[in-house]
């Protein structure tokens, strides 16, 4: 009489099958959250942009800040936007820099993404005259 069912070395590879292709769904689920989160951070750039945008409107100079290792802009919150925004990944360093040469001609914000080309920093110019000392940090995409 023969027995039905699985032997032990069939058991095993499947459950070896299993595995393998769960961390192939699992390292590609990574890199969706990382694209996300650089997303993210390029749609709360645009927004800090209109809100400054707004705030030069109102009193024709751009907004002052408080540090540039902080991503802490005075005046913007909350009338122009509700808070600023922080980093999604929340790792306790923001990954925002704002910084200005003269308030009146423009500003440069940096971000750091995740999944980008270039490595480190890249930065957004608006107006006609950013921060001169980030001058040799490449431009990024929003």
């Amino acid at each position: 009489m023969k027995q039905k069912g699985f032997t032990l070395i069939e058991l095993l590879v499947v459950i070896a099958i299993i595995g393998m292709l769960s961390s192939v769904v699992l390292a590609s689920l990574n890199t969706a959250r990382s694209k996300a989160r650089d997303a993210r951070r390029a749609s709360d750039l645009n927004q800090v942009i209109k809100a400054t945008e707004l705030f030069y409107d109102d009193n024709n100079a751009y907004p002052s800040m408080t540090n540039s290792y902080v991503f802490a802009i005075v005046g913007l919150t909350p009338t122009y936007i509700p808070t600023l925004p922080e980093d999604p990944k929340n790792t306790g360093g923001n990954r925002y820099r704002y910084y200005y040469t003269d308030r009146t001609k423009g500003y440069t914000l940096l971000v750091q993404y995740e999944n980008d080309a270039v490595s480190g920093w890249c930065k957004i110019v608006v107006g006609t005259l950013g921060y001169s000392g980030w001058a040799s940090i490449p431009t990024c995409d929003l």
